[in-house]
């Protein structure tokens, strides 16, 4: 890079934000414990999901997927 003059564009560091769990507003109760995963005896028993963002030329791009937890499989996701 050097030879050929090539230089990088400085851009501001991506900053990660996450949820401020210090608050006093209702907490919706556990249905399901994720740490006992082995009770789930059947396909189709308990979906799990989650939600993040990914960064895209074109903008931020907001991507939730949910799985079977008996099989691990993806069983949707939504962009």
């Amino acid at each position: 890079m050097r030879k050929n003059e090539v230089r990088v564009g400085v851009s501001e560091k991506f900053k990660i934000t996450t949820t401020d769990s210090n608050h006093d507003l209702p907490i919706a109760e556990r249905i399901f414990e994720t740490e006992n995963v082995d009770a789930v005896m059947a396909p189709n028993q308990v979906w799990a999901g989650d939600i993040t963002y990914i960064a895209t030329e074109e903008g931020w791009l907001f991507l939730a997927i949910f799985l079977d937890l008996f099989t691990r499989k993806v069983v949707g996701f939504l962009r």
